[in-house]
């Protein structure tokens, strides 16, 4: 059987080192290398086409929600498991939409799980540390979790809203009518129980919608 081809997308040479030594002596992988950039991971990923790609969150110039979105529509989407600092409620979210194979925590015991969270995704299944399975619990058990209150579209135009667009911005963007974006956030504010924009581009940031860069990276 051949090797499943691995993609790691991590701006942190650390990291970047850290997963390539471990990997590398794997024999049901074949590390292809790493890509720094969401641009270089995206475009690599679509001339390589890599089985299963390793991908971090806060990357310089695009986050990590939107490459997994854009790996999802390739011909040959690879699998995707995610590895992270964050677990904020945004995370934990987009942990369990279809195209996210897995998920780990950095601070985790990386090794035995990384072995884990690959098989797993090779084989079509989810895999979550322990650390992220423990989060999702929580969060699932939260009577006022913003998935149980905000519908699907709602939810889609939060990273837009939290970067403070405009509505005629967004609507240009997610192709909807300008209109229908001020309704939407309305109905946000008014659900959320906030009174004004400024007061819901907060929520969103706290909840992780809107990723920032770390401390002395791009």
């Amino acid at each position: 059987m051949q090797p499943a081809t691995l993609l790691h997308i991590e701006d942190d040479p650390l990291w970047g080192v850290l997963v390539s030594e471990m990997v590398r002596g794997w024999p049901e992988v074949r590390y292809l290398g790493l890509a720094v950039t969401g641009t270089d991971g995206i475009e690599q990923c679509t001339r390589r086409e890599p089985d299963i790609v390793l991908l971090d969150l806060q990357l310089p110039g695009a986050g990590g929600f939107d490459i997994a979105a854009t790996l999802s529509r390739l011909p040959k989407p690879p699998r995707v498991v995610m590895l992270t600092m964050l677990t904020n409620d945004a995370v934990l979210f987009h942990a369990t939409r279809p195209h996210i194979s897995g998920m780990l925590w950095k601070g985790d015991y990386v090794n035995g799980d990384l072995r884990g969270a690959i098989a797993e995704s090779l084989a079509g299944r989810k895999y979550y540390s322990a650390k992220i399975q423990a989060d999702l619990h929580a969060l699932r058990g939260d009577s006022n979790a913003f998935f149980k209150i905000l519908s699907d579209r709602e939810i889609d135009l939060l990273p837009w809203l939290g970067r403070g667009e405009t509505d005629d911005r967004i609507a240009e963007r997610v192709g909807l009518q300008s209109t229908t974006v001020r309704s939407h956030r309305q109905h946000i504010m008014n659900k959320l129980g906030l009174k004004s924009t400024p007061e819901l581009m907060c929520w969103i940031e706290a909840k992780g919608f809107v990723l920032r860069p770390l401390p002395g990276r791009p």
